[in-house]
Order: C-alpha cells, then structure tokens, then sequence
C-alpha cells in the first residue's frame, strides 16, 4: 500500500431497535394508555398538547389530532357533528 494512502475506515451500521423516549417520558404513566390507543381501530382520536403529544408520534401514533391545551373536547365535538355519511360508523374519543 501507498505511503500517502490510509486505510478506509468501516462505516458503522444504525442499529434496528425500538426507539426509547427520554428518560422522563419513560416514566409517565400514559404510556400503556397510547399502546392500547395506538391498537385500537375505526376511530378519531383527539388529544391535547403537553405530555400527551408524545402519543402522537412514533412508535404510537395513538392521537389524530393535538391542537392546543384544552382543545380536545372541542375538536372532538367538531369532529362529531361534521362528520359526513362515510364516516358515520366510525367512533370519535377524546
């Protein structure tokens, strides 16, 4: 090998695993709530902002909608009332 030529340096591979929150989301005790909301089919669910936006996202999902604090009952009324006739089946829980 050539003086002025280093060896190629391995690149290292992401590991697969589940992601982890931070420490102090692991803690909360809503985390069993989004796992089971996050398994649930054939409804809207509408949340509000603060420690339950978490759920929203990866690995949940568990939330359609996160608005503002407070807002979740409001939404879910709205969502209620205009829903149209291809939705009329499908559950709206706040």
């Amino acid at each position: 090998m050539p003086e002025n030529l280093a060896p190629p340096t391995p690149v290292a591979q992401p590991a697969t695993v589940f992601p982890r929150a931070t420490d102090h989301v692991r803690r909360l005790p809503h985390l069993g709530v989004y796992y089971t909301l996050s398994q649930l089919k054939n409804i809207t669910i509408s949340g509000d902002i603060g420690c339950y936006t978490l759920g929203a996202g990866h690995p949940w999902n568990a939330l359609d909608t996160t608005i503002s604090m407070g807002a979740s009952m409001g939404i879910a009324m709205g969502l209620d009332k205009g829903r149209g006739e291809a939705d009329k089946d499908k559950r709206i829980w706040r």
